[in-house]
C-alpha cells in the first residue's frame, strides 16, 4: 500500500482545501444545495480511501463528519456558525492527521473523542428534521469530469530549463539568419521564432496557479480573528482566479496574511468606535488581484482609522530614527514609510495579534526579495491601502543588460525609472557631484545618491578614467538612487537561475542567467546594491544645504537609436532603451475591437498603433512591430520596416513644435525624426498614462 500513499495524501490535501472553500461559501449562502452536496462528496471520498489504506483514526473522524454532513446535505440540519463549528474543528483535526501521516508514514497517535462527540451531538440535535432544503440527489446536475493530469514539479522545472536553452538557440539562429541573404532560411527562422515564443508562453503557463489557492483559508482565519478582537469584519475578495507562478504564490502567502491581520487589528475600529465616528458597525477589508503587463497587482485596503501621523512621528523621535527637523522636511508618505522599519509599532499594548514591532519589515523584505514593490496609502479616519506589485514569475524576468569594468550584468527592469547618458560637454540636465565625500547626482530638482557599479565590485576601473557613463535611476520602495554603469547593451527576457550556495551571502546578486552567446552573467539586486554601497536612509532625502560643486560629468540628450521606416520615405527613430522587443507577427494574429487593432501578447491584449498615416490591415503576410511599455502598459507600434540599430549614441536636437516627436538626429548624413514614446503610449492608454518615464528627460 505504500506506493498508494503519496497519491492519497495529494488527493486528501486537495479535498480538504476544497471543503474549506466550500464551507466559506456555505456560511455566506446557507441554502446552497450544490455546495452542501460537494462537501459531503469530498469527505465521503476521504473516508472511503481511509478504509482501503487501513487508516482507522482518520476513517473514524471522517465517518462522524460524513454523518453530520448527510443531515446538512438533506436540509435536516440548519447551516449556522454554531452548527458548523464542530465540522470546522473536524477538518482541522483531519488536516493534522494527514500532516502527521505525511511526515512519519503512519497515523500519529491522538484522541479525537471530543471532536467526534461534538459532531454526534450536532447530528442528534437535528433529529427534529427541518423541511428538506436540497434537491434530491438524482435531480442534482452531474459534475463534469476534470480534464487534468498531475505532473511532478521536477518535470516542469526540467521542461522550463530545456525551454530556455531552446530560446537561446533560437536567438542565435536569428543572428545568423540576419547575416544571410537566403530568404528561405530567414522565413524558416522567423517561423521557428514564432513557434518557440508560443511554446515558451505555454511552458510558463504550466507553472501558474490561481492566487485563490493561497487565499483559501483567509476568510475563515479572518472570521476567527474578528471574533477574537470583538470586531465585525466583512471581507470582499476579487480576482481569486488571477494566476501567477507557483513559486511566487508560496512566497506571498505569509506576507499577505500578516497584512490582513494588521488591517483587522490596527486598521479597523471596534463597533462602538465606528458608530461614534459615523461609520457602519461592520468594517470592510478588500482583497483584490489583477494582471498588469508582466506583473500581478495585489491590493489590500480597509475603511478603518488610517495610520496616525502624530503617533508615528512621536515614535520615530522616541526610537531615534529621525530628528524633529528631519521629520518636518519629510512628506506624509515618507513618515508613514517608517512602519516598515524593524521593531517599529504604534500599538499601545502587546496582544496575541500584534504590538511587538515585528512583521511589516519582514513583509517588505520578502516582497522586495521577489523583485516586487510595496506602496502605502493612508488617510486618517478613512482607511489604509497597500499595493503590491510582483513579477508573475521568478523564472523569467525582463532585464537591462549593462556593462561595468568590462563585465556584463543583468538588472531587473521592474525598478528602473529613468536612463541618463552622461558626457563631459553641452548643457547639463544632470550632473555628478561629490557632496560630503559621497557621489551624488543632481537631476533637475532632486539630489540622488549614486552607486558606481565598477567601484562597488572592485573591477579596477576608476571613475575618472571613464568620461562616458550611463546612470540608471532605480526605485527601491519609496526611495530612489542611481546606479552608474559604462554601457547599456540590451533589454532581454532572461531565465533566472539561483545562486550557488557558496555565493548566497553576497546580497548584491539575485541570481544568474545565460545569454544567447552562452555567457553566464550575474543578476543584480538593486536592494543589495544600495546596502552594499552603504547608502544610509538619510541619503535619500534632499539636502537643502548642498554647496554647489563644479560639474564632473554632464548629461546630454544623446542615446543609441533604432531606425525604422513607416508610412513614407522619412527616416524615423526611437531611443533603443525604450524598445522592449522587436516582433514580426503573422497578420492572421491581428484582431480588432471595433476599428482598433490588437494582438494577444504574453497572456494579455496588446493594442497596436500604426505609424503610417494611411495604414490598412493587410490580407496576409507579416507585420513588423516595435513593442513599447511604461512598465505596466504594453503597446505595439506597427512599422513598415526596421532598418538598423545604432549602438553609438547620437545627439538629439529637441523640437517643441511636434508633440509626437522628441526632436531630430543626424544619422549618416540624413535627418531622422525621433519619436516620443510617451505620446504614443498616451494615445493607446488615454486614461492610464500621464507620460512615458523617459519622455523628454534626457534619456
Amino acid at each position: 500500500m505504500d506506493d498508494l500513499l503519496p497519491d492519497f495524501l495529494l488527493e486528501t490535501h486537495e479535498g480538504l482545501s476544497l471543503v474549506e472553500k466550500a464551507l466559506s461559501r456555505l456560511q455566506d449562502a446557507p441554502d446552497d444545495a450544490p455546495t452542501r452536496a460537494e462537501i459531503f462528496r469530498q469527505v465521503h471520498n476521504i473516508k472511503g480511501a481511509c478504509g482501503f489504506l487501513g487508516l482507522p483514526r482518520l476513517e473514524k473522524l471522517a465517518h462522524a463528519a460524513e454523518s453530520m454532513l448527510g443531515l446538512c446535505r438533506d436540509g435536516s440540519l440548519a447551516v449556522t456558525p454554531q452548527s458548523m463549528a464542530p465540522l470546522v474543528a473536524a477538518m482541522d483535526a483531519m488536516r493534522q492527521i494527514v500532516l502527521g501521516l505525511e511526515q512519519h508514514g503512519q497515523e500519529p497517535a491522538g484522541d479525537d473523542g471530543v471532536v467526534i462527540a461534538a459532531l454526534e451531538a450536532a447530528s442528534v440535535a437535528a433529529s427534529h428534521a427541518l423541511p428538506k432544503l436540497g434537491a434530491p440527489e438524482k435531480d442534482r446536475p452531474a459534475l463534469a469530469p476534470l480534464r487534468t493530469l498531475r505532473v511532478p514539479v521536477d518535470v516542469l522545472e526540467d521542461l522550463l530549463r530545456l525551454m530556455s536553452e531552446l530560446a537561446r538557440s533560437r536567438n542565435q539562429l536569428i543572428q545568423l539568419a540576419r547575416a544571410s541573404s537566403d530568404s528561405q532560411i530567414s522565413a524558416a527562422v522567423q517561423r521557428l521564432s514564432q513557434i518557440t515564443s508560443e511554446l515558451q508562453a505555454g511552458v510558463m503557463k504550466t507553472r501558474l496557479q490561481p492566487i485563490g489557492t493561497a487565499w483559501a483559508t483567509i476568510p475563515r482565519q479572518l472570521r476567527d480573528l474578528a471574533h477574537q478582537l470583538g470586531k465585525k469584519i466583512n471581507l470582499k475578495i476579487r480576482g481569486a482566479d488571477t494566476e501567477l507562478d507557483r513559486q511566487v504564490l508560496e512566497l506571498i502567502r505569509d506576507p499577505l496574511m500578516h497584512m490582513l491581520r494588521n488591517s483587522a487589528d490596527h486598521g479597523l475600529e471596534t463597533p462602538a468606535e465606528r458608530r461614534a465616528a459615523g461609520k457602519p458597525e461592520v468594517g470592510q477589508i478588500r482583497l483584490n488581484a489583477y494582471h498588469q503587463a508582466q506583473y500581478i497587482i495585489i491590493e489590500i485596503s480597509d475603511d478603518g482609522r488610517g495610520l496616525p501621523l502624530k503617533e508615528i512621528r512621536a515614535k520615530v523621535q522616541a526610537q531615534g530614527l529621525a530628528t524633529q527637523a528631519e521629520l518636518a522636511r519629510m512628506s506624509e508618505d515618507d513618515v508613514r514609510g517608517f512602519i516598515f522599519q524593524p521593531g517599529f509599532s504604534t500599538a499601545q499594548q502587546i496582544t496575541p495579534v500584534s504590538g511587538r514591532g515585528i512583521g511589516m519589515d519582514v513583509v517588505k523584505a520578502n516582497i522586495e526579495r521577489m523583485g516586487g514593490t510595496i506602496d502605502l496609502r493612508s488617510e486618517e479616519g478613512r482607511g489604509t491601502s497597500f499595493t503590491l506589485k510582483i513579477p508573475l514569475t521568478l523564472a523569467m524576468i525582463s532585464a537591462l543588460i549593462v556593462q561595468a569594468g568590462g563585465e556584463r550584468f543583468a538588472l531587473p527592469q521592474i525598478g528602473v525609472v529613468e536612463l541618463i547618458r552622461l558626457d563631459d560637454s553641452h548643457e547639463s540636465v544632470a550632473r555628478l557631484e561629490r557632496i560630503k565625500g559621497t557621489l551624488m547626482l543632481r537631476l533637475r530638482d532632486r539630489v540622488l545618491p549614486v552607486v558606481s557599479l565598477s567601484t562597488l565590485l572592485r573591477l579596477g576601473v576608476a571613475l575618472a578614467e571613464c568620461l562616458e557613463r550611463y546612470v540608471i535611476v532605480t526605485q527601491v520602495g519609496t526611495h530612489r538612487f542611481c546606479i552608474l554603469v559604462d554601457r547599456i547593451l540590451d533589454v532581454e527576457n532572461i531565465t533566472v537561475k539561483p545562486l550557488a550556495p557558496i555565493l548566497r551571502h553576497i546580497t548584491i546578486f539575485g541570481g544568474n542567467t545565460i545569454l544567447d552567446d552562452g555567457s553566464v552573467i550575474m543578476i543584480l539586486d538593486p536592494h543589495g546594491l544600495g546596502r552594499g554601497a552603504g547608502i544610509a536612509p538619510e541619503a535619500f532625502a534632499e539636502d537643502e544645504e548642498i554647496i554647489e560643486a563644479p560639474p564632473a560629468i554632464n548629461a546630454v540628450t544623446k542615446t543609441p537609436l533604432l531606425l525604422f521606416r513607416a508610412g513614407d520615405e522619412a527616416l524615423q527613430a526611437v531611443p533603443l532603451g525604450q524598445v522592449m522587443r522587436l516582433e514580426d507577427i503573422a497578420v492572421e494574429r491581428i484582431e480588432f475591437a471595433g476599428a482598433a487593432p490588437f494582438v494577444a501578447h504574453r497572456g494579455q491584449s496588446m493594442p497596436l498603433l500604426p505609424m503610417g498615416a494611411h495604414w490598412q490591415a493587410p490580407k496576409s503576410g507579416r507585420q513588423a512591430v516595435l513593442v513599447l511599455s511604461d512598465g505596466d502598459h504594453p503597446l505595439g507600434l506597427m512599422v513598415d520596416e526596421v532598418l538598423d540599430v545604432l549602438d553609438d549614441a547620437v545627439l538629439i536636437q529637441p523640437e517643441a513644435s511636434r508633440p509626437a516627436y522628441l526632436g531630430s538626429a543626424e544619422v549618416a548624413g540624413r535627418v531622422a525624426q525621433v519619436i516620443d514614446t510617451g505620446y504614443w503610449l498616451s494615445r493607446a492608454y488615454p486614461d492610464g498614462i500621464a507620460g512615458s518615464p523617459f519622455c523628454r528627460q534626457g534619456a
